[in-house]
């Protein structure tokens, strides 16, 4: 016999669930309205988790920074290049991302207009726009973080394990530092006064004022702005455009030169980092007049390379071109006469063929490692260096595996 008792489900209980569903699913929106506005922050954001992360290019990025055991002057070496890209990683990227997030929100109207006259979920709607950039700027530091873990795992096996154990240690090094300094970025975000008097901001402050006028009418602030705000937006404004006019001149300047100055692993936050302001421009002004201005751009960049090409051609060496490809048969002869088997095929040693795939630099490091290695090794099957040499009938690659071309 069933006994009778209390249905688990009261009315209070249903109360509860019936406000707490819509609360939670008004923060969904929130979060996602947020994101959308900031959408340019989170595409370069993203973009670095997944070449950092995932990318295979990027998974020995930064052995390079590995220093040498024992010498004094590795240790300075070491710090100053590590410096360096730390500054390159704020400078260009975490402090950009962080900044044009905010400089989204904080100029949006409509955003604005409802987070001042909305009565209901106000609190969640401003703890989004407040530590959306915050998080933003600190994934920084942990697509990097990603990049340094798989640096570690990817090392190759070699005899020598003090070489693999020293390029660990650095990797180890390297992961604090920049742990440390995302620590340092995440407490000067929270804790940075409103209008810093730093000399920079002071000197920018006058520039500010003139270029008032222009700001408004890109950007102009909402009813309930103050004017200070919107004079420090003014600065922010003025080193964002500086940052994107400096990235813009490093290119022009040519791609040697900025490869040198901002070599492998601090492409990438250069990269993303330098393009951030002026996308989010155009994206604040898309969702001002509410049109596709960034998707616009593209589809333009897009039609321009079609009308006018892209320099990217093929070039085509014609078969009576004495530098031309070598016909398979003439290939097999030559190497049929360097192994000492002319007219005698059964008699020819087994041949080496390579292949390769793409990779920039890495690629031919790796490939040309492979092949200096068989050779170091082909005393173990009683073979010389050169009669090695002779075996190796042909490398196939592609991109940075074509090595020697």
């Amino acid at each position: 016999m069933q006994r009778r008792g209390k249905n688990p489900t009261t009315k209070n209980d249903t109360q509860d669930y019936d406000a707490g569903w819509p609360l939670i699913w008004q923060g969904i929106l929130d979060l996602a309205l947020v994101l959308w506005i900031v959408r340019v922050p989170v595409t370069s954001t993203a973009l670095g988790l997944l070449v950092l992360g995932a990318a295979p290019q990027a998974q020995d990025l930064f052995v390079e920074f590995a220093r040498s055991p024992g010498a004094a002057w590795s240790w300075l070496f070491f710090i100053l290049r590590i410096v360096w890209f730390l500054a390159v990683l704020m400078l260009f990227w975490s402090m950009p991302t962080h900044y044009a997030a905010r400089l989204l929100l904080d100029t949006d109207v409509r955003f604005q207009s409802d987070l001042t006259h909305r009565r209901s979920g106000q609190v969640c709607l401003l703890a989004f726009a407040v530590w959306v950039p915050r998080v933003l700027g600190l994934l920084t530091f942990v697509a990097v973080l990603l990049a340094i873990w798989r640096s570690g795992s990817n090392l190759p096996i070699l005899d020598e394990k003090d070489v693999i154990k020293d390029i660990r240690w650095s990797l180890v090094e390297m992961a604090v530092l920049v742990a440390l300094t995302a620590a340092g970025f995440l407490w000067y975000v929270i804790k940075r006064p409103r209008n810093a008097d730093v000399p920079l901001i002071r000197n920018l402050k006058p520039l500010s004022r003139r270029l008032a006028p222009i700001w408004q009418t890109v950007s102009p602030p909402t009813a309930d702005q103050p004017l200070d705000d919107d004079e420090s937006r003014g600065v922010g404004r003025i080193i964002l455009v500086g940052l994107f006019v400096f990235f813009v001149g490093a290119l022009l300047v040519g791609p040697e030169l900025a490869g040198k100055i901002f070599p492998r692993a601090m492409a990438v936050p250069f990269v993303l980092g330098g393009w951030l302001p002026f996308l989010s421009f155009l994206g604040s002004l898309g969702r001002r007049f509410r049109a596709p201005l960034i998707a616009g751009a593209a589809a333009a960049i897009a039609l321009v390379t079609l009308l006018l090409g892209d320099n990217h051609s093929i070039r085509r060496i014609p078969e009576s071109d004495p530098s031309g490809p070598m016909p398979v048969e003439t290939a097999v002869k030559l190497w049929m006469h360097e192994n000492g088997c002319d007219g005698t095929p059964t008699a020819c040693p087994r041949p080496l063929i390579v292949t390769a795939s793409g990779g920039a630099s890495r690629a031919a490091f790796f490939m040309s490692s492979i092949v200096g290695y068989l050779m170091q090794e082909s005393s173990r099957a009683g073979l010389d260096q050169n009669q090695t040499r002779n075996r190796l009938f042909a490398i196939s690659g592609i991109s940075g595996g074509r090595w020697g071309r």
